[in-house]
């Protein structure tokens, strides 16, 4: 079915009868929302929020799409997953924060966002009623940053990236992604 779905024209009608045929079965596979291929079935939230997610930045959407492809597909590779994950939320964030930097990435956005934690908001209310702090967004950012541990082979702290990881890496990816591409994350002084 994967092969078909390559070497056939992808049209909607096709995809769709062979995504129902195996939902009808109860197949833990289902048609990639690009009609590529199969990927497994995940939660029907998790897949509208990559939707979403991938219906803005045209960099950011790629990276997504390689990242499901390679968490979710029939030959999952952990590590090109949580790569793809990491520069999906590079391409999403870079041009917002860092636009002049010629040599940015997460890391680099990541202390940009920490150092700057007073400039920008989100669009989420606190208990007050006002624009909650982006700590959430730095912490997640932080952790997609420091949880990519193979990224540096030979280090004391380096490690294969297991298929959870890189799971866990692909979903807050699309959060990330989304709320950057949405404007969620804003600076503190719009209303």
């Amino acid at each position: 079915m994967d092969a078909t779905l390559h070497l056939e024209p992808r049209t909607r009608n096709h995809a769709l009868s062979l995504d129902e045929r195996l939902s009808d079965a109860g197949s833990a596979w289902c048609v990639h929302p690009d009609r590529s291929g199969l990927t497994r079935r995940v939660n029907i939230a998790a897949i509208a929020a990559y939707e979403k997610a991938t219906s803005n930045s045209d960099k950011a959407r790629a990276r997504l799409e390689q990242a499901w492809a390679a968490a979710y597909g029939l030959h999952p590779d952990p590590g090109a997953a949580y790569r793809h994950a990491v520069a999906a939320v590079e391409a999403a964030t870079i041009p917002i924060f860092l636009p002049a930097d010629a040599q940015a990435s997460l890391g680099k956005v990541r202390a940009h966002l920490d150092q700057g934690r007073a400039k920008y908001v989100l669009v989420v209310s606190d208990k007050n009623g006002n624009p909650a702090p982006i700590d959430s967004v730095v912490e997640m950012v932080s952790m997609l940053w420091h949880g990519q541990r193979d990224r540096h082979e030979g280090g004391s702290s380096s490690a294969p990236i297991t298929q959870e990881a890189a799971e866990a890496a692909v979903h807050i990816a699309v959060l990330l992604v989304q709320w950057f591409a949405t404007g969620a994350v804003r600076p503190a002084t719009q209303p």
